[in-house]
């Protein structure tokens, strides 16, 4: 495993990490390796990607457009083993018949190549096209993009897993993707770095992390507030719950103790995000049905034809808030300071704190909802 922090040359931006072991195209190496960094990169984003349990789309007109030869290249891939595909799609008139989004044939890197072991490729021609992906047509997308290189990892910082340490590089050879999804939520090698790296962080001046506590369900409450057209005492209650309380501990003491914390907010999770028979069958969901009907009608609602709208509103109202509003308005205001984005989690320097705890306020207050903030300093 990599040990420690690779810093950023002047030939860093030629370097491609890629998966160890694969074969590449013996005519088209070159492309080969900037596909397979590609899927690297892609698959860093989300646990979900490296575990395999998510595919990766890529629609026939992105591919073409990135990568030459695309067809050979992939053909290839497939062939020798290192790149599967899902053969499922669903076309824009298919997916309105079903209430759906469409989609299209996705991939994912092999389970054997899958394991975050990468080697570092030279490539054989000179180019200066970047190795890295930015992805993103908003202003927040791109001014959040401009700040990634202010804040460093410390050089005494050991990785534990394969992944970590492609994270580790990627961010010391300066390679900072960038990317929006459809839901507008914003990725970059710090989404995939856990808390503890995450509070490692450094920069010219000290940092502080903000986040929201009891940010999905909070959002929730919000969804459905939107959907209800107004906010009913369950809602109020829940929100209150959210706020001031452990919503995650009255989870426990519904259980008699029989799950912990950390599994009753799977639990939760599981209502969230799982499909409507499956959230039914949740031990959570009487006490959910019992104490907050609103709430229960809403998530019916929204899964009545697929279980995944509730997750892409979340996303949507998350990323609404955090990265169009008040993270838009930082870097307009502050722009020579550093601001890192996980999610509903902001890193930034200690002294803006106060003035982004208002901003976060504000905005969350637009949607009904009052937040509870955790502040932390960065070690």
């Amino acid at each position: 495993m990599a040990k420690g922090i690779i810093r950023q040359s002047k030939d860093s931006a030629s370097i491609l990490l890629i998966p160890s072991g694969i074969e590449l195209h013996p005519r088209y190496p070159d492309v080969s390796a900037r596909l397979a960094a590609w899927y690297m990169m892609r698959t860093c984003t989300s646990k979900e990607r490296m575990t395999g349990n998510h595919w990766i789309n890529v629609s026939w007109d992105t591919a073409h457009r990135k990568w030459k030869h695309y067809d050979q290249i992939k053909n290839h891939a497939l062939e020798s083993g290192w790149l599967e595909c899902n053969h499922k799609y669903c076309t824009g008139i298919e997916a309105k018949k079903r209430g759906i989004q469409p989609y299209t044939k996705s991939y994912r890197i092999a389970e054997q190549y899958r394991t975050g072991r990468f080697v570092q490729y030279t490539p054989k021609r000179n180019t200066s096209r970047p190795t890295w992906v930015t992805e993103h047509n908003t202003r927040a997308g791109q001014l959040l993009s401009e700040k990634l290189p202010m804040v460093w990892l410390p050089e005494d910082l050991e990785p534990e897993t394969y992944w970590d340490a492609y994270t580790f590089t990627t961010i010391g050879l300066g390679q900072f993707y960038s990317s929006r999804c459809r839901y507008g939520r914003f990725f970059s090698p710090f989404t995939s770095l856990r808390s503890r790296y995450r509070a490692r962080l450094q920069s010219k001046e000290d940092l502080s992390r903000i986040d929201i506590k009891s940010s999905q369900p909070l959002f929730l409450a919000a969804v459905a507030v939107e959907l209800w057209g107004r906010v009913e005492p369950d809602i109020a209650h829940w929100v209150e719950i959210c706020q001031d309380g452990d919503l995650y501990q009255e989870f426990v003491d519904y259980l008699g103790g029989v799950y912990t914390r950390d599994e009753c907010k799977e639990l939760f999770m599981k209502v969230m995000f799982a499909k409507a028979p499956q959230m039914a069958e949740n031990p959570l969901f009487p006490w959910i049905t019992e104490k907050f009907p609103t709430l229960r009608h809403v998530l019916f609602q929204l899964k009545t034809f697929d279980h995944k709208e509730v997750a892409y509103k979340l996303q949507r109202l998350e990323s609404g808030v955090m990265i169009d509003t008040v993270a838009l308005e930082y870097c307009k205001v502050h722009k020579v300071t550093p601001l890192v984005t996980v999610h509903d989690e902001m890193i930034l320097p200690s002294r803006h704190v106060g003035w982004i705890s208002k901003r976060i306020t504000k905005a969350c207050k637009a949607y009904g909802i009052q937040p509870k903030l955790r502040i932390t300093e960065n070690e």
